[in-house]
């Protein structure tokens, strides 16, 4: 999958200065996240929708949930034998899910100046949803490369913790518009290093931006760090709309 994203020249100084102007604004968004989710943790309990297929102390038998775990097997079936090796069929009832919502900043890899080198960059204003869990989606891709093993059960966990909650908000799609009012832009998209797994997105609307290929080359040789995280400018800041203001203006100028 490929990733546009506006490319513009920077020389050091400007990069020190929007950096650490970066790093504050990523501060502020993911501690703004982080109460969202918090505030919206009763919406997500997976027992309203999967019922008795999830193990809980007070279970019950739920209208839709036969409906709801034939759609998470059927995510599952998809990616559990390729790239992951698991047996095809879930035993249920599952183990129970967390009704915790947690998040992680968007990585993707990009070939430097379509040679092999590989960086991973960080897109800070976009995150990966899911349900609460001790297994990463690092840790899953290091199964895949053979630099971990995981048990079974565990890799299992891992990717339930993910399409349950892909499952739960196509069942339940107010949940976008919500996030909407909120500021965010949510998508269900595939990871293909982990063999198209789908999981949530979020995303802000503040624009990102990387400076050239030679010039992130040059900042992860400096750093001996792989990675390189996109950079937030003022402009982004003054350009940002609030979803409500965009919807009356569009009134008001209609």
């Amino acid at each position: 999958m490929k990733y546009n994203i506006k490319r513009k020249d920077l020389d050091n100084n400007t990069f020190l200065k929007l950096r650490k102007y970066t790093e504050t604004i990523v501060e502020l968004l993911s501690k703004r996240l982080s109460k969202h989710l918090t505030l919206l943790r009763p919406l997500f309990t997976a027992n309203r929708l999967f019922g008795v297929y999830v193990k809980s102390s007070n279970a019950d038998d739920m209208p839709g949930s036969d409906k709801a775990f034939a759609h998470l097997q059927q995510l599952y079936s998809a990616i559990c034998e390729v790239p992951f090796n698991l047996p095809k069929k879930l035993k249920h009832p599952l183990a129970p899910i967390s009704s915790e919502l947690e998040f992680k900043e968007f990585e993707y890899i990009i070939n430097l100046n379509n040679t092999d080198k590989k960086i991973i960059i960080i897109n800070p204003t976009k995150w990966i949803i899911s349900y609460c869990g001790e297994c990463s989606l690092s840790r899953l891709n290091n199964v895949i490369t053979g630099k971990e093993h995981l048990s079974n059960d565990d890799m299992i966990k891992a990717i339930i913790n993910h399409i349950a909650l892909v499952v739960y908000i196509k069942h339940n799609n107010d949940i976008i518009s919500l996030f909407e009012d909120l500021g965010y832009l949510l998508e269900i998209i595939k990871l293909e290093n982990l063999g198209n797994l789908p999981v949530v997105t979020l995303q802000s609307s503040l624009e990102t931006f990387l400076p050239t290929d030679d010039f992130i080359s040059n900042v992860t040789q400096l750093s001996g760090i792989s990675a390189f995280q996109e950079i937030i400018e003022p402009e982004a800041v003054d350009n940002f709309i609030d979803p409500l203001s965009k919807s009356l203006k569009k009134i008001i100028s209609s």
